[in-house]
């Protein structure tokens, strides 16, 4: 979205507010009018921080509760922002009811209804934002691929996502990330972008808890949008130090022990690469020499490359949306993700899991109904199950 449409923002819901919020109630003090200036000047603050410099509270190394209060206060005037929008929308619906314009539903110049949406903004910005924080869930897939080999059904793969590492990101939390992956004892684990939001010298020691990852085939990823605000190049020799393999634009063929192809890994990068001089995202470069009788797992931080892939990928994996953030701006959100914002999409032949993000980014820290999550991936052949099958197994393909 263009930076000088995102600048109007603040100022819109400054003005929203104001005109629509707090003048009609006169009889709030002026005291605590000047408190509501106050709570919407942090707000546009915190808004034009990440706006124009791409950064967070959490960047400055203050308290982490510190840090939660300032996006309450945040989100609490957003969601006051949409209250008077519900208000406004079920007054006019009342007045056409009633064919009568000089009447509402819910009086703006009510003391009491003003009191009850602003502890209500709150309460819900309160709850989102500490839902922000909490630690991932375990959410599991189970389909067959065509191309997959009996040897390989089973072939499990762990994708975290937006894993937003700041500030205020602790050690014990990137560890307990870590264990829980490697006690799955994944064959592939695939990170879909936004590591980090700071810098390798602020953020080394936490990161490099990752590289304690685990995995049969080894640890790929791909960078989102954040790398490239946090100095990417710094980052993607930081990682791959590391033994994190990153995907530009190009693919490899993993391989069993016997050097048989078991799948193509492809992965493209981000486009705002674009704007740092750095390389874009290139779909037909990434599939140049894919060995067509495997199956092809594809990496894209944005879901909105998928549908570019159904006659290619087998499973492409993605992030970036957060999950929608809540029930109804998932759907503005989808707007600019080709519809996904959270969980399994099939298009044609190809399988796409869109994950909620293994983390928060701070800048955004808001879940209603959406926790963040450790997606789990188990691939089988469907040979294999024809097998199973013929025995009176039973296979669970999709969750």
């Amino acid at each position: 979205m263009n930076i000088l449409l995102l600048s109007i923002i603040p100022v819109l819901q400054f003005v929203f507010v104001y005109f629509l919020f707090l003048k009609p109630i006169q009889k709030y003090s002026f005291i605590f009018r000047k408190l509501f200036f106050v709570l919407l000047g942090i707000s546009a603050l915190n808004g034009y921080l990440y706006i124009f410099f791409k950064m967070t509270t959490a960047y400055f190394g203050i308290p982490k509760w510190l840090v939660m209060i300032v996006l309450n206060i945040f989100w609490a005037m957003a969601v006051l922002c949409i209250l008077i929008g519900i208000r406004l929308v079920l007054n006019f619906l009342f007045k056409i009811l009633r064919r009568n314009f000089s009447v509402n539903l819910f009086k703006p110049e009510s003391v009491i209804l003003g009191l009850f949406m602003t502890v209500l903004s709150f309460y819900i910005s309160a709850v989102a934002v500490s839902n922000g924080f909490v630690p991932p869930v375990i959410r599991n897939y189970t389909f067959t691929v065509d191309k997959l080999s009996v040897e390989n059904s089973g072939l499990k793969i762990v994708q975290l996502s937006d894993l937003h590492i700041d500030g205020i990101a602790t050690k014990s939390e990137i560890r307990d990330i870590v264990d829980r992956v490697n006690e799955q004892k994944p064959d592939l684990v695939l990170i879909t972008g936004d590591f980090v939001d700071g810098k390798v010298s602020d953020l080394k020691d936490v990161t490099d808890i990752l590289f304690d990852l685990d995995s049969k085939y080894g640890v790929y990823a791909v960078p989102g949008n954040h790398e490239y605000y946090s100095d990417y190049r710094k980052w993607l020799e930081h990682f791959e130090k590391g033994g994190i393999k990153f995907l530009e634009n190009n693919n490899i063929s993993v391989k069993d022990y016997a050097q048989n192809n078991v799948l193509n890994l492809c992965g493209i990068t981000d486009p705002t690469a674009e704007h740092y001089n750095m390389t874009e995202p290139s779909i037909k470069d990434a599939l140049v020499g894919v060995d067509n009788s495997v199956p092809t797992i594809f990496m894209s931080h944005r879901p909105k490359f998928a549908v570019q892939l159904q006659e290619f990928s087998d499973l492409t994996l993605c992030g970036h949306t957060h999950g929608g953030f809540m029930p109804g701006i998932d759907m503005l959100v989808g707007l600019l993700n080709e519809g996904m914002t959270h969980g399994l999409y099939k298009l044609g032949k190809e399988k796409v899991i869109v994950s909620s993000g293994t983390r928060i980014n701070t800048a955004s820290a808001f879940r209603i109904f959406n926790k963040p999550v450790i997606n789990i991936i188990v691939l089988e052949s469907p040979k294999a199950h024809r097998n199973l099958s013929s025995k009176n197994f039973s296979v669970y393909f999709e969750s």
